[in-house]
């Protein structure tokens, strides 16, 4: 399975973008510019998040087999919330409102209601991580490609 993210446009310190699943329909994606991934292919795998205590969408270089850090580092948390920051980068494919102050890497799946904020970030997470799971539990490796739109430059003479 092939998972797409093609970022469209960077505003301030926000990465605009569109994630598509094996060519299907799009979700928005939100991306904060200083920790954003560089582009190129990844591959993910889920692992279970101290911090939010369930199967997370970890996303890791393809030449690596590691995870991206120890999560002995994270503390357990008796309560989560969508939008808290990891104490260390830790790239994953997450649900969130925005990535303001958010430095850990993440990718959060959404509709677009405005610039720099997603609605539905739950349900479209749900329907990521369903799709997810479904090919690992088959043994399919699941990739990730992480591209740029091409912008059309006028040529002024």
């Amino acid at each position: 399975m092939e998972i797409k993210i093609t970022r469209q446009k960077a505003i301030k310190d926000l990465v605009e973008g569109v994630l598509s699943i094996d060519g299907g329909p799009a979700m928005d994606t939100l991306e904060n510019r200083c920790s954003c991934l560089k582009l190129g292919e990844y591959h993910a795998v889920m692992k279970k998040c101290k911090l939010y205590h369930e199967q997370r969408i970890f996303i890791l270089e393809k030449d690596k087999t590691g995870y991206p850090h120890d999560c002995g580092q994270c503390k357990k948390k008796s309560l989560s919330y969508p939008n808290l920051a990891l104490p260390k980068r830790c790239p994953m494919i997450s649900e969130g409102n925005g990535v303001h102050r958010r430095f850990d890497g993440r990718i959060i799946v959404g509709k677009k209601a405005a610039i720099g904020l997603l609605v539905d970030t739950q349900a479209t997470y749900d329907c990521v991580k369903e799709r997810v799971l479904e090919e690992l539990k088959e043994g399919r490796e699941v990739t990730i490609k992480i591209t740029r739109k091409n912008k059309k430059r006028k040529r002024i003479v």
